[in-house]
């Protein structure tokens, strides 16, 4: 079972925002609050993630990330994947 109370007293000394966990975490702010508030029940997902972040383990790695979407990006349509390279390249010239 997540220790919710360990996380809060965590993200407490470290200085950090729910954010910035939910991030590192994979999640979305909201999200957390929820879970950290007891009104959600976390998935396996966000559970081991945090429960990574807590032990000061990195949680789940960009490249990690970067290659699931890689994956999820083959798998679907050739008219989704230009609206994903057209979106890509407009955040390029963004950076």
């Amino acid at each position: 079972m997540l220790d919710t109370d360990a996380i809060r007293r965590r993200i407490s000394e470290l200085g950090l925002s729910q954010a910035q966990v939910a991030i590192a975490c994979g999640m979305t702010q909201p999200h957390l609050s929820k879970i950290l508030s007891n009104a959600v029940k976390p998935g396996k997902k966000a559970t081991s993630a945090l429960e990574a972040w807590l032990s000061g383990e990195k949680a789940t790695s960009t490249v990690d990330q970067l290659g699931r979407l890689a994956a999820r990006l083959e798998a679907t349509t050739p008219a989704k994947r230009m609206h994903v390279m057209q979106f890509l390249a407009t955040l390029e010239r963004l950076l």
